[in-house]
């Protein structure tokens, strides 16, 4: 439950936020279906950890208790690297994510093009009326 309060929901905020207007159908899709597909991968390998463990510990709650704590582990990791490394983004245009240094420098660098921001698009628009 708790996990559903927390990082659950980040993959879904951040891919929003973080790329670009010109991919960010593209890019958020993906990023949702390697979310899905860890969950999928997680879900599937519990049991079978599980049952792995208890045979060398000799114990269900005991192998269940490791591997909660494996993915705590997983947890904590991850929300050091969010805290860390990601953009604060409150107040920062859906159009502008390079204001917080978010994916869009990632991107550019990615495909060796620069994306140009809706303001940019317009402003070189009305500079050639």
């Amino acid at each position: 439950v708790a996990f559903s309060f927390s990082l659950a929901t980040l993959p879904y905020i951040m891919t929003t936020e973080l790329f670009p207007q010109e991919v960010r159908a593209v890019g958020s899709s993906m990023a949702w279906v390697v979310n899905w597909a860890a969950n999928c991968a997680v879900s599937q390998s519990f049991p079978v950890m599980q049952e792995l463990l208890a045979m060398q510990t000799g114990s269900d709650d005991r192998a269940a208790a490791i591997i909660f704590g494996a993915f705590l582990t997983c947890t904590l990791v991850a929300l050091i690297f969010v805290l860390l490394l990601f953009p604060e983004t409150t107040g920062v245009r859906l159009e502008r994510p390079s204001e917080c240094g978010g994916a869009q420098n990632a991107l550019e660098a990615l495909e060796g093009r620069q994306f140009e921001s809706t303001d940019g698009a317009k402003a070189a628009k009305a500079a050639a009326s």
